[in-house]
Protein backbone atom coordinates (compact mmCIF):
# COMPACT_ATOMS: atom_id res chain seq x y z
CA UNK A 1 0.00 0.00 0.00
CA UNK A 2 1.11 3.58 -0.88
CA UNK A 3 0.02 7.01 -0.38
CA UNK A 4 -0.80 6.69 -3.93
CA UNK A 5 -3.63 4.48 -3.26
CA UNK A 6 -5.42 7.02 -1.18
CA UNK A 7 -5.94 4.34 1.35
CA UNK A 8 -3.04 4.67 3.34
CA UNK A 9 -3.96 8.45 4.71
CA UNK A 10 -7.18 6.97 6.16
CA UNK A 11 -5.65 4.16 8.07
CA UNK A 12 -5.36 5.38 11.77
CA UNK A 13 -1.76 3.49 13.27
CA UNK A 14 -2.15 -0.24 14.60
CA UNK A 15 -6.05 -0.35 14.06
CA UNK A 16 -7.21 -0.16 10.38
CA UNK A 17 -4.18 -2.44 9.31
CA UNK A 18 -2.30 -4.26 11.62
CA UNK A 19 1.16 -5.13 10.27
CA UNK A 20 3.55 -7.42 12.23
CA UNK A 21 6.11 -4.81 13.95
CA UNK A 22 8.95 -7.05 13.04
CA UNK A 23 8.44 -7.00 9.72
CA UNK A 24 9.15 -10.24 8.61
CA UNK A 25 5.51 -10.52 6.91
CA UNK A 26 6.29 -7.36 5.26
CA UNK A 27 9.36 -7.93 3.46
CA UNK A 28 8.27 -11.85 2.67
CA UNK A 29 5.06 -10.31 0.28
CA UNK A 30 7.66 -7.82 -1.24
CA UNK A 31 6.77 -4.77 0.43
CA UNK A 32 9.66 -3.86 1.93
CA UNK A 33 13.26 -4.58 0.93
CA UNK A 34 16.44 -6.62 2.61
CA UNK A 35 17.55 -3.47 4.09
CA UNK A 36 14.32 -2.18 5.75
CA UNK A 37 13.78 -5.46 7.07
CA UNK A 38 17.70 -5.24 9.01
CA UNK A 39 17.43 -1.65 9.66
CA UNK A 40 14.15 -1.95 11.38
CA UNK A 41 15.77 -5.28 13.24
CA UNK A 42 18.03 -2.91 14.87
CA UNK A 43 15.81 -0.90 16.45
CA UNK A 44 15.02 -2.06 19.77
CA UNK A 45 11.84 0.35 21.27
CA UNK A 46 8.96 -1.74 19.78
CA UNK A 47 7.09 1.11 19.11
CA UNK A 48 9.74 2.96 17.19
CA UNK A 49 10.42 -0.06 15.27
CA UNK A 50 7.04 -0.16 14.44
CA UNK A 51 6.28 3.33 13.53
CA UNK A 52 9.46 2.94 11.24
CA UNK A 53 7.86 0.09 9.07
CA UNK A 54 4.74 1.83 9.11
CA UNK A 55 6.42 4.79 7.46
CA UNK A 56 8.31 2.50 4.97
CA UNK A 57 5.17 0.62 3.94
CA UNK A 58 3.70 4.76 3.23
CA UNK A 59 1.77 6.01 5.58
CA UNK A 60 1.96 9.06 6.34
CA UNK A 61 1.92 11.10 9.61
CA UNK A 62 -2.06 11.11 9.64
CA UNK A 63 -2.15 7.87 10.41
CA UNK A 64 -0.55 8.49 13.97
CA UNK A 65 -2.27 11.09 14.98
CA UNK A 66 -5.44 10.78 12.90
CA UNK A 67 -7.03 9.04 15.96
CA UNK A 68 -6.68 12.49 18.16
CA UNK A 69 -9.03 13.75 16.00
CA UNK A 70 -11.65 11.38 15.44
CA UNK A 71 -12.19 9.65 18.90
CA UNK A 72 -14.06 11.23 21.47
CA UNK A 73 -12.31 14.07 23.73
CA UNK A 74 -12.60 13.79 27.29
CA UNK A 75 -15.22 16.67 28.22
CA UNK A 76 -12.82 19.30 30.08
CA UNK A 77 -14.83 21.19 33.35
CA UNK A 78 -17.15 24.14 32.50
CA UNK A 79 -17.94 22.83 28.65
Amino acid sequence: MTKADGLASDDLHGSDLPVSSNGLLPWAGRMISWQDFREGGMINKSIERDARLNQTLGFGEASFILSGKILRQPATAGS
